[in-house]
C-alpha cells in the first residue's frame, strides 16, 4: 500500500472507532443503569469498536504522521485524567456521563462482566474493579505507546530534514 494510500486509510478509519466509541459507550451505559442486561447488539458493537481500535493502531504504527500521534496520545491522556478525576471528585453524574462517553471503561466494564461475573462467577465488585485496572492498562499503554510513535517520528522527520 502507498504511503498516500495509508495515510487516506488512516483517516478513514478515525472516525469509525471515534462513532464506534460513542455508540458502544451509550448502549453498554444505556443497559447497565437499572439492571446489567447486555443484548448481542452490545457484544457486537463493543467487537468492532475493539477491532477499530486494533485496525487504527496499525494503521498509525505504519502511517501515523507526527500531529495524529500527537493527537491520539493526549486523548489517551485526557482519558486518564478523566477517569482519575471521576474517582476523586466523586460520582457526580453528568461528569460520569462525559467520562464514560469518551473513555472505553464502558468498553472494559462489558468485558469484565463477560470474564468475570458471567466466565468466572464471581461477583459484580470483582467485575467492576478488573474494569477498571483493563481501563486503566488500555489508557497508559496507549498512551506510551503513541508517545514512543510519536518520538520515532519526529527522529525519522529530523533525520530526513539534514
Amino acid at each position: 500500500m502507498s504511503e498516500k494510500t495509508g495515510k487516506r486509510l488512516t483517516i478513514a478509519v478515525l472516525p469509525v472507532w471515534i462513532v464506534l466509541q460513542l455508540c458502544a459507550s451509550v448502549d453498554i451505559v444505556t443497559h447497565s443503569l437499572c439492571t446489567v442486561y447486555y443484548p448481542g447488539r452490545t457484544a457486537v458493537l463493543t467487537a468492532l469498536w475493539l477491532l477499530s481500535l486494533a485496525a487504527l493502531d496499525a494503521l498509525a504504527y505504519f502511517y501515523g504522521g507526527r500531529r495524529l500521534l500527537w493527537e491520539l496520545k493526549w486523548y489517551w491522556g485526557t482519558c486518564g485524567v478523566l477517569l482519575a478525576a471521576l474517582f476523586l471528585v466523586g460520582r457526580l453524574i453528568l461528569f460520569a456521563v462525559l467520562v464514560y462517553g469518551i473513555t472505553p471503561f464502558p468498553q472494559m466494564l462489558l468485558a469484565s462482566y463477560l470474564l468475570v461475573e458471567k466466565g468466572l462467577g464471581l461477583s459484580g465488585k470483582a467485575a467492576d474493579t478488573t474494569a477498571l485496572v483493563l481501563t486503566v492498562a488500555l489508557i497508559a499503554g496507549h498512551f506510551l505507546w503513541l508517545r514512543r510513535l510519536e518520538r520515532r517520528a519526529a527522529e525519522e522527520a529530523e533525520r530526513t530534514s539534514t
